[in-house]
């Protein structure tokens, strides 16, 4: 699985042009952009890809009409939710590292990766395979999953809630 997915990257960026040594090409139908950087010497490279994200004019619409990332998925929140948790329930909600505990397990290739989570540092989590889910801040999460590379993971709560909903998620693979 990992091997697949890396292949396919690599493959976009074959057919994007990345012979040369600084490569940008976007697809807006797709939203995604692949940036190549090649540091000096040539010895090492990492590509970065945005997979998702939501622009800030999307988070001034309406709570329900704004994207809600879930594994792969888009989905509305019903206004239920935000009520629920403005009165106490559903708490992991507003905290960033449990959103993406609980909306990214797509990104990993694992079925169920996070069913043993250790939790003896809490702003860094890991997983018996060895994926890590590091918290820089409560907006600002890094899934680093071996085999694939390293997912930043950008969260944003729009007016009127302290809802996090997945802004941003950037897969930055190291390439040797």
């Amino acid at each position: 699985m990992h091997k697949g997915i890396l292949l396919m990257l690599i493959f976009t960026a074959l057919i994007s042009g990345c012979q040369s040594a600084k490569v940008e090409t976007e697809t807006k139908n797709e939203e995604i952009v692949i940036r190549e950087n090649i540091a000096a010497g040539g010895e090492h490279h990492q590509t970065q890809v945005v997979i998702y994200e939501l622009t800030d004019d999307i988070f001034q619409l309406p709570l329900t009409s704004i994207p809600y990332y879930k594994n792969g998925n888009i989905t509305y929140l019903e206004d239920y939710v935000f009520e629920q948790h403005e009165d106490g329930h559903q708490p992991w909600l507003g905290t960033g590292r449990d959103v993406v505990t609980v909306n990214t397990s797509n990104l990993t290739g694992e079925d169920n990766p996070f069913l043993n989570l250790n939790y003896d540092n809490p702003k860094e989590l890991k997983t018996p395979s060895g994926i890590v889910i590091q918290e820089q801040t409560n907006e600002l999460i890094n899934l680093i999953v071996p085999g694939i590379g390293t997912y930043e993971i950008e969260l944003k709560s729009p007016p009127g809630t302290s809802v996090l909903f997945i802004k941003k998620i950037t897969l930055y693979l190291k390439l040797e």
